[in-house]
C-alpha cells in the first residue's frame, strides 16, 4: 500500500506503471475496518514499487510517519530491499504489541518480507492472531507462466511454509483454499471491494453507431489483450487501452500500422483521470480468458471497478466469478480474434438501453452488496472467530 506522497512519487518514478489494484482494495478494507466500532486499526505499509534501476527512477525510498500510515523506508535493490522492508516492519509493528489484549496482524499477500515478518512476531508474541488476505493466486502453481523457474517454485514453498503461522484467511474465491493450504483454519472470501466512484452517464443519449471499448489493467498477454486487439482490426468500432505489461511493443506496432485507426493507446493513468475515461466509455471490456486453472483462484479486480461505473461490462465467464454476479455482465465466448470481433458486432446492435439499465443494476448490486463497511463486517467476524 502506498501513502499519498508515495502514491505521488510511484506515478513520476515508476517505469513498469503503479500497482494501483491492490492498493485500492485495502484502501477500501482499511476504510471499512475503521468504520467498525470497536476497532483500533494501525497501518505498516511497504510500497509494492519496482527495483531501481531498471523499473524504478530512485534508490532510496525514506520511511514516514504520520497518524494515518507508518510507511518503512529501505535501498531499492533487488534482495538487499526484501531484508530491509522485513527488518523496518518488524522493527514498525513490535512496539504495537502487547500480550493484554487481543491483537490481529492482518498480512496482505503472499510476499517473502511480509511473511517472514508475520512468522517472526507470531514467533515473539504467539498470542497474536495473524490472518492472512490472498487475492491472487500461489506462487510455485500458476500456470500463466509457461516455464516455471524452480527459483520460482522453492519461493511458493517457502512462502506456503512461513504461512503456517497464520490462523486465519480472507481469500478472493473459495477455490484457493486448496492451494493455499488452508485445511480446518477459519477463512471468508471477500472477492472484491465496491468504493464509490464517479459515474458520469445519468441518462442514455441516441446511440451512435461506431461504439468505444475501453480496457484498463496489465498488457500482459497472458491476460487475453493480443487477442482483443486483433480481434478490433476486423471491425469498425473503438478500442482504448489503459496499462502497461510485455505486449505494449507489439500494441503500439499494431496502431502504427492499423489504417483503421480505431484503436488508442493513452498509456498508464492516474486514477481520477481512468475514471472520467471510463465512465465515457459506452462498454468496459476484460478479455481474460477461461484457459488455465489460475482463473479460478481470480477475481479481476477491474470487475467491481467496472460494475461500479454503471457502464456495461463484458468479459468472459471465470471460474473465480460467483453466479450471483453473472446477470450484470454481458459475457464472451468466442477466444479467437474473429469470434470476438463477431461477438462484439452482434452485442454493439443490441438495445443499448437495455444494456445500460443492466449496468445500472449492476451498480446498485455492489454498491448495496459488496461495498466497504459490508465486506469489512465480513473480515471483522472473521478475525472475532480466531479468538473463540
Amino acid at each position: 500500500m502506498f501513502s499519498e506522497k508515495q502514491l505521488d512519487n510511484a506515478f513520476q518514478y515508476s517505469k513498469c506503471g503503479v500497482q494501483m489494484a491492490p492498493h485500492t482494495f485495502q484502501q477500501n478494507l482499511c476504510r471499512g475496518l475503521e468504520a467498525i466500532d470497536g476497532v483500533s486499526l494501525y497501518k505498516v505499509a511497504c510500497p509494492p514499487i519496482g527495483s531501481f534501476p531498471l523499473n524504478y527512477q530512485k534508490l532510496l525510498i525514506a520511511s514516514e510517519h504520520s497518524e494515518d500510515i507508518t510507511s518503512v523506508g529501505f535501498l531499492n535493490v533487488p534482495k538487499l530491499k526484501y531484508w530491509m522492508q522485513e527488518q523496518s516492519i518488524v522493527s514498525a509493528v513490535k512496539p504495537m504489541l502487547s500480550d493484554g489484549e487481543p491483537t490481529v496482524l492482518l498480512v496482505y499477500t503472499l510476499h517473502i518480507p511480509f511473511m517472514r515478518a508475520a512468522y517472526r512476531l507470531k514467533q515473539a508474541f504467539p498470542q497474536m492472531k495473524v490472518c492472512l488476505i490472498q487475492t491472487d493466486s500461489v506462487p510455485g502453481i500458476d500456470d500463466m507462466e509457461k516455464h516455471m523457474t524452480k527459483e520460482a517454485a522453492a519461493r511458493g514453498h517457502k512462502l506456503l511454509q512461513l504461512s503456517r503461522c497464520c490462523d486465519g484467511f480472507v481469500i478472493l474465491t473459495k477455490c484457493l483454499k486448496e492451494p493455499l493450504q488452508v485445511g480446518d483454519r477459519p477463512y471468508t472470501v471477500v472477492e472484491g471491494i465496491a468504493s464509490e466512484l464517479p459515474v458520469y452517464k445519468t441518462d442514455v443519449q441516441t446511440p451512435h453507431k461506431i461504439k468505444t471499448f475501453l480496457y484498463s489493467g496489465s498488457l500482459n498477454t497472458a491476460y487475453g489483450i493480443k487477442e482483443l486487439t486483433e480481434a478490433f482490426l476486423l471491425t469498425e468500432h473503438k478500442l482504448m487501452i489503459c496499462g502497461t505489461g510485455d505486449y505494449q511493443p507489439q500494441l503500439l506496432k499494431i496502431i502504427n500500422d492499423n489504417k483503421r485507426h480505431n484503436i488508442e493507446y493513452l498509456g498508464f493513468l492516474p486514477p481520477e483521470k481512468l475514471a472520467a475515461i471510463r465512465c465515457s466509455a459506452d462498454f468496459l471490456i476484460n478479455p481474460r480468458q477461461p484457459s488455465g486453472t489460475y482463473t479460478k483462484y481470480s477475481f479481476p479486480s477491474k470487475t467491481m471497478e467496472y460494475l461500479a461505473s454503471a457502464v456495461p461490462t463484458v468479459m468472459y465467464r471465470l471460474e473465480g466469478i460467483p453466479d450471483e454476479y453473472f446477470p450484470y455482465l454481458n459475457f464472451l465466448t468466442g477466444t479467437t480474434p474473429s469470434a470476438i470481433a463477431k461477438e462484439l458486432r452482434q452485442l454493439c446492435d443490441t438495445d443499448y438501453q437495455l444494456l445500460a439499465n443492466k449496468a445500472q443494476q449492476g451498480r446498485a448490486f455492489v454498491m448495496e452488496n459488496k461495498n466497504e463497511l459490508v465486506q469489512a463486517k465480513r473480515v471483522h467476524s472473521l478475525l472475532k472467530e480466531l479468538f473463540k
